[in-house]
């Protein structure tokens, strides 16, 4: 693991080592009209979606928490799903039964699943996101964490920076990701990274860009002192940190906007129970509102609407 995820992460790794081994590989329960909701899925009529994944499948569901459909993926070690450059195929990582994890596309109903990036032995292709019309993920080797930017066709790879758990700005001009604890910025024109948090007695995570790309939603865990886990929101300059939920136990993480920027979304990993759940707020921290509350379930939240 590299030294940001060691910071990074809510809660102890034995814990969630111990919330997978209770987790229901089962997934969701899906409707009595998959199949009539799958047609919709297909043809893109949902008014907003959702994906997520357990750790049994890669999901995809309407944003009141309806109509969880799985893509149709077995168990192979296939997570972080999001959506791609078009907005209507799904992005993912993968290990297909191999011994790396690297970077696939495939349709939002789970079929034409085609490879993107061949992760080099002893290493791996994790987290990807669109990053305006190409691909931004994460690749871990030997101990370090790299941001990488490539095609969908799988040319053009090139490296970004030290860092992970990339996001891109609505623009595709700017890239968010964690490095050392602190959430950086990559401004593509200019070629230029910056420290947008700075905090060293915080560990701040899975920055997520409001859909106007003005404010920037982002999880943390103070590092010092009394634990404390949050989800707050600041300006994309880094300025005006607000607070929106907290707590010292439950662990916070994945927020994402909705597409009007009303609402926020995020993973909430109960201290008590090691389950789950997704959850939705208003923008200013209100309405905390449990949208798949699937007991013995480990749901993480990874993209909403783009």
């Amino acid at each position: 693991m590299s030294p940001v995820l060691a910071r990074a992460i809510a809660l102890p790794l034995a814990t969630l080592l111990l919330a997978v081994a209770c987790s229901d590989v089962g997934g969701p329960t899906q409707p009595a009209s998959a199949p009539a909701e799958l047609s919709a899925a297909k043809k893109g009529t949902t008014s907003s979606r959702m994906l997520f994944y357990d750790f049994a499948n890669v999901w995809i569901m309407n944003d009141d928490g309806t109509n969880a459909l799985a893509l149709g993926l077995p168990a192979d070690g296939s997570f972080d799903p999001s959506w791609a450059p078009d907005g209507k195929r799904v992005l993912f990582n993968s290990t297909r039964g191999e011994t790396t994890t690297s970077i696939y596309i495939m349709n939002a109903d789970g079929t034409g699943v085609t490879r993107i990036t061949n992760a080099p032995a002893g290493s791996g292709d994790i987290r990807p996101v669109a990053f305006g019309k190409h691909v931004a993920f994460m690749r871990y080797s030997l101990g370090a964490a790299w941001i990488y930017r490539v095609n969908l066709d799988g040319t053009g790879l090139s490296p970004i920076a030290l860092g992970e758990q990339p996001a891109s700005s609505p623009g595709g001009d700017r890239l968010a990701f964690v490095y050392d604890g602190d959430i950086m910025e990559y401004d593509a024109a200019a070629g230029l990274i910056r420290n947008l948090t700075n905090s060293p007695a915080v560990a701040e995570f899975d920055p997520s860009y409001s859909p106007n790309g003005k404010q920037i939603a982002f999880a943390s865990v103070q590092s010092t002192g009394t634990v404390l886990r949050t989800i707050s929101v600041m300006l994309a300059d880094g300025s005006s940190v607000t607070r929106l939920i907290s707590s010292p136990a439950d662990a916070y993480g994945l927020p994402k906007w909705s597409p009007d920027g009303k609402r926020i979304a995020f993973s909430l990993t109960s201290s008590t129970t090691f389950d789950s759940d997704i959850h939705v707020m208003n923008a200013d921290g209100t309405g905390v509102t449990n949208i798949t509350n699937s007991p013995g379930v480990f749901e993480q939240l990874t993209a909403w609407a783009r």
